[in-house]
């Protein structure tokens, strides 16, 4: 094959990386003195994985990846001297890592901005508008045009936006619960991304309802997972107009219809209604109350006791540090003995629900490393960089397609550095080898911590029952300066070679810890069976949510500015690749004229044809119990209880800190009849009308920039500029 310069020979390989979905290098390049002139005879263009390294930062310091791979693959361009073109010589295709082609775009090498959008990003600079702003306003108007709807047309506009995402991918789920006036109630939805990651990802899940930042004070509830690099995704979205127990029933029963199929856990705040709810719905999924609820309510709850401050650190050593159920209770009533605790209702009822709470009673069960609501809660972050208290729902819906996306764009981030590079081991065991070939870089590092710590256990007594050996391994940890050591035990069969401690690390997070670790090496053991090697955290398996790209609701109203933001796109990649010179210039400008009086013709043609009005959009979906003229707005119904904020926790656990800073004379001051410290509503309630001036005020300022982003937002590719914002698609 052969190519009129060296240029357009790097450009063809160039172009088959991407689409192959690797990086190219230039290795070396060969010069000749050809006519008193220096020229390139030839050059090697290699997989940028190539070579071997070795890192001079030892590996434990080392949070960067190591791209070498010793990778094979290469390209050899050549010129002849004959005839004056470029062939190429020699080629390897094969390559020593794995490729995934729908992943180039996330390589720097193939991301790159046209000419226009530099200069009008340039310009955005020196008008004061930060580059992080520009880039988020960029990727809204890619992503998504939002449109603001009263109160009326609101719930019909819903219906229109979950119709055609129905109508963009058949396997997108929604299901609107209405009342007798056929006002919305609630509303639960689940795009086809998240239905299938739920394959993978659904066994152990979150849900959590302290978040109603919209127009109507609905509590917004999300369902969310942990996925293969640990990071949370998205399983479903509901807003309800209530949180009591039929109003649970109802998006447990619809989230199950959904799904398929019921979690294996599921975590939630100490609700007693979700409770009901799930005992009813989900009988056979395990129910995990969050500790971090519960343990932030200690000094609301003991705060008039003597000893205040040892009695918390007595009571959360108990709670965390027992080995046993056993254990827990024994300790548990020797410490209500010390303190004197016996009348407090609350520290009863704990322990009575102590199933529900504990660690201990949860340590054989696998929860992906969680035992709170938290993972649910910082979702939240990701709806407050779009949302305000103004939202409409149809606005709040499509936001929760910005967060599946910028999600998923985590996600492949996550799997390109994985194709990139490989973390070091920080040990010569095959074991953690063994793991580096299979997990992805993120659990990988959760390996690699539990082998360092590896170093810290000595395996003290050694016990022989037939083919299970019982050994005793002391761990040094260093608390407060002091040094400690903590007692495992941990059986290991040598017929099988496999190991159990009864600190359950693997059976909780699936991750060996460092105590079954140090036993596997003291018997040198060189690899660990598959059964240790959960394919949840595998970078080697194919998963099916991978292939489906969050779908896009493009408002049928807005044809127009798509066409527009695509001629523009046209027009500014001719300017780009063709016009550099006055001449060209010329040439563009009279076709431009050509073309602009040929419009003129056809818009004079189109006034004299007759004019046929296009159909009203409408449709009625089986997921909706009434028609679109029927449907009405939520009513404005009060939250349980809870005092208005965007967060419906946060007032709580504000007071509560605030609390635990007085002194106690304080604190008795503000005890209610019951002895515990009450929360001030009038307070709160003044507090949130005060932030809403501000945030008038913030909007007020982000509308007078809009103006200089229409030029920059226009110049914007539909399909093909989605690269510049870092692998956005369509």
């Amino acid at each position: 094959m052969c190519f009129g310069t060296l240029e357009d020979a790097r450009a063809y390989y160039y172009q088959y990386a991407a689409r192959t979905g690797f990086v190219v290098k230039i290795r070396t390049t060969g010069w000749e003195t050809i006519n008193d002139q220096r020229v390139v005879v030839n050059q090697a263009l290699h997989c940028n994985r190539d070579g071997y390294r070795t890192s001079r930062v030892k590996a434990p310091q080392r949070r960067k990846t190591v791209a070498s791979t010793n990778c094979k693959a290469r390209c050899y361009l050549a010129l002849d001297k004959m005839t004056g073109q470029w062939r190429i010589s020699r080629v390897e295709v094969s390559h020593s890592h794995l490729l995934n082609p729908k992943l180039s775009g996330m390589f720097s090498a193939n991301r790159q901005l046209s000419m226009h959008v530099k200069d009008l990003i340039q310009q955005n600079d020196q008008a004061g508008i930060r580059p992080s702003k520009t880039y988020q306003a960029l990727a809204n108007a890619v992503i998504i045009n939002l449109r603001i709807s009263g109160d009326e047309t609101d719930p019909k506009e819903l219906l229109k936006h979950f119709s055609r995402m129905k109508e963009l991918n058949p396997n997108f789920f929604f299901e609107i619960d209405v009342d007798e006036n056929h006002s919305i109630r609630n509303v639960f939805w689940a795009d086809a991304r998240c239905r299938a990651a739920w394959e993978y990802f659904g066994d152990v899940v979150t849900f959590d309802t302290t978040y109603k930042t919209n127009r109507y004070d609905m509590p917004f509830g999300s369902f969310v997972g942990v996925n293969h690099y640990g990071m949370s995704t998205l399983l479903g979205c509901a807003l309800l107009r209530n949180e009591d127990t039929r109003t649970f029933e109802w998006l447990f029963r619809t989230w199950l219809k959904c799904m398929g199929k019921a979690p294996i856990c599921v975590i939630t705040d100490q609700s007693l209604q979700m409770r009901s709810a799930l005992e009813t719905t989900l009988p056979h999924t395990r129910h995990r109350w969050c500790i971090w609820h519960i343990l932030n309510k200690i000094p609301n709850k003991l705060v008039g006791y003597r000893h205040f401050d040892k009695l918390i650190t007595c009571m959360k050593r108990i709670v965390f540090k027992s080995k046993s159920k056993d254990s827990f209770e024994r300790d548990w009533h020797d410490f209500i003995e010390e303190y004197d605790l016996h009348n407090s209702r609350w520290l009863n009822d704990m322990f009575a629900d102590r199933h529900m709470w504990v660690p201990v009673f949860f340590k054989d069960e696998f929860w992906a490393g969680m035992r709170s609501t938290q993972r649910s809660e910082s979702m939240h972050s990701v709806f407050d960089k779009y949302l305000n208290s103004k939202s409409s729902l149809l606005q709040f819906v499509r936001q929760y397609q910005n967060c599946v996306i910028d999600k998923e764009q985590k996600e492949l981030e996550c799997d390109a550095a994985d194709l990139k590079g490989i973390i070091p081991c920080v040990s010569s065991s095959p074991i953690e080898k063994q793991f580096q070939r299979e997990y992805t870089n993120s659990m990988f590092r959760d390996v690699q911590d539990q082998f360092i710590k590896k170093a810290d256990c000595d395996i003290s007594l050694i016990n022989h029952h037939g083919t299970s050996i019982v050994c005793e391994v002391d761990q040094q940890k260093m608390v407060f300066d002091k040094s400690v050591y903590s007692r495992y035990q941990v059986v290991y069969c040598s017929q099988s070679s496999d190991v159990q401690c009864d600190c359950f690390m693997f059976q909780s997070n699936g991750i060996l810890c460092c105590h079954s670790l140090a036993v596997l090496l003291h018997f040198r053991v060189t690899a660990v069976s598959s059964q240790y090697i959960l394919s949840r955290w595998s970078k080697n398996v194919s998963r099916r949510h991978t292939y489906i790209r969050s779908s896009i609701d493009m408002d049928r109203s807005n044809e127009s500015m798509t066409i527009f933001r695509q001629l523009c796109s046209d027009f500014y990649n001719i300017a780009q690749d063709f016009v550099a010179t006055p001449e060209v210039a010329a040439i563009l400008r009279d076709a431009m004229d050509s073309a602009r009086e040929k419009l003129r013709e056809h818009k004079e043609f189109e006034h004299q044809a007759a004019h046929v009005p296009s159909a009203i959009y409408s449709h009625t979906h089986d997921e909706c119990p009434v028609s679109m003229d029927e449907l009405h707005g939520p009513r404005r119904v009060p939250t349980r209880g809870r005092p208005t904020s965007t967060r419906l926790g946060a007032d709580l656990e504000k007071s509560i800190k605030k609390r635990a800073c007085k002194n106690k004379n304080t604190h008795n001051h503000n005890k209610g009849p019951n002895g515990n410290a009450q929360p001030s509503p009038t307070n709160v309630a003044t507090s949130y009308k005060d932030t809403q001036p501000a945030c008038s005020e913030m909007t007020d300022n982000l509308a007078m920039h809009s103006g200089s982003f229409i030029s920059l937002l226009n110049s914007f590719h539909n399909a093909e500029q989605l690269s510049i914002l870092g692998g956005f698609e369509v």
